[in-house]
């Protein structure tokens, strides 16, 4: 059987004659441009107006920019503060924004300079920059993809249609920011730390990104890197804050900052017992458990879950493990960083590039079988392309709430039994068997 699997996996030595190979990239091409309008068409046809009020779930086309880029810069430029209730009262949003760094308003305060129509298209298209960038990111690294341009349209292909894809561009929001920020900070973290420690910077725009990506490189030895990281984080946070101080005092952001970290804990949507949408463990236990864990258990979680994996990540370095995002501790890495702390479906994207990895890289035939690495590669793309505990399908088929229960958690287990996996394997026998 493994012999039969591997014939199908590492198809990066094959060579395809030119005709193929331009009839293949061109139906890729295709592809990507059909979906990409096909999204477009539903952000415009189901296009959120900005308006005061509860969000209208049936039309949330470019609700997250709204929400939370769009009028927060805007606020910005006006005098507000985006994380006060005053912003939320005065502007056409449902709350203030989350608590996440500062370093996302002085990242997006340019757009609040742009009329609305102009700032949705100009950011429609970085976010699809962002988007592209992810599948070219999957590909381009790997050493012995030889059709490496129908690999990297088939990734981008795979990042568009993927629910985290789709739902990133549809709803317009910055997880593409996010998701390369941390593929770049792993990826140069020895070569090139101080694009690594941006990227990091970049990446903890939400703290449920950076605080366990900080946390598992420095396990993984990359203290230049993460040093640099906290550095370039810290000076965006002080950028944003003495932006924020021109508006209001030191006393008003903190009560702002609380009341901001409230309403967020408290809208129906982010308990993890009503929604559809998280993917870590915390959020499938609370729904089956029916308890909504506060932020310190959650941190709590967080750290218990990151020990074995930190311990695995130590002994993947003394092995010379210790830099890229789609190496075994960059897989790992990403897997445990979902799997641990707070992460809805459209995070999900983090893992493509590892599980394009899986499949391409003959490095993982030290470690796991054929069959292993099939299995390792599906899960992991189970979690950004699990549409069945999409918002649409469970609207339409109306299951039974075990069922739907079920589904809804399928994302969070896959994903925990890929990380325990990459961790017992790594811990199991350090060294590589050839």
């Amino acid at each position: 059987m493994n012999r039969l699997i591997l014939k199908f996996i590492e198809p990066s030595t094959i060579q395809l004659s030119g005709p193929w190979r331009g009839g293949i990239q061109t139906l890729l091409v295709v592809a990507c441009a059909a979906v990409f309008l096909a999204t477009a068409y539903r952000s415009v046809s189901k296009y959120h107006e900005p308006k005061v009020g509860e969000l209208d779930r049936a039309t949330q086309g470019l609700f997250d920019f709204h929400n939370g880029i769009y009028f927060p810069a805007v606020g910005l430029t006006a005098g507000y503060d985006p994380y006060g209730p005053k912003f939320a009262a005065d502007f056409p949003v449902t709350r203030q924004i989350p608590p996440y760094s500062p370093l996302a308003l002085v990242i997006h305060w340019p757009l609040g300079w742009m009329p609305l129509r102009l700032a949705e298209i100009v950011y429609y298209f970085v976010t699809l920059g962002f988007l592209v960038a992810i599948g070219v990111l999957a590909v381009n690294a790997l050493p012995t993809v030889k059709e490496r341009a129908t690999w990297t349209l088939f990734a981008v292909l795979t990042v568009l249609a993927s629910r985290s894809g789709h739902s990133t561009l549809f709803t317009t929001y910055f997880t593409g920011e996010l998701v390369v920020g941390s593929m770049l900070a792993l990826r140069f973290a020895e070569s090139r730390p101080v694009i690594s420690g941006l990227g990091i910077a970049l990446a903890s725009i939400k703290p449920n990104f950076g605080i366990p990506l900080i946390l598992m490189m420095a396990a993984r030895g990359n203290w230049r890197a993460t040093v640099l990281g906290v550095v370039f984080s810290g000076v965006g946070v002080l950028l944003g804050v003495t932006i924020l101080l021109q508006h209001v005092d030191l006393a008003t952001l903190i009560s702002d900052l609380k009341s901001s970290d409230s309403a967020h804990v408290g809208d129906d949507y982010e308990l993890p017992v009503n929604t559809w949408t998280r993917v870590d463990i915390l959020a499938v236990v609370a729904k089956w458990t029916r308890l909504n864990p506060g932020a310190p258990i959650a941190l709590g979680v967080m750290l218990l879950l990151l020990i074995l994996p930190c311990v695995a990540l130590a002994r993947l370095s003394k092995l010379g493990d210790k830099t890229g995002d789609q190496s075994y501790s960059g897989v790992l890495i990403l897997a445990t960083g979902m799997a641990a702390l707070y992460h809805h479906a459209y995070d999900a994207m983090l893992l493509i590039a590892a599980a394009f990895s899986l499949i391409l890289d003959s490095q993982w035939r030290r470690w796991f079988t054929p069959t292993a690495r099939v299995g390792l590669a599906a899960g992991l793309m189970f979690v950004p392309w699990n549409y069945l505990s999409s918002e649409v399908v469970l609207n339409r088929l109306k299951l039974p709430n075990t069922v739907e229960q079920i589904m809804t958690s399928s994302s969070g287990v896959v994903l925990l039994v890929c990380c325990l996996i990459l961790t017992a394997r790594a811990l199991r026998n350090p060294v590589p068997h050839h």
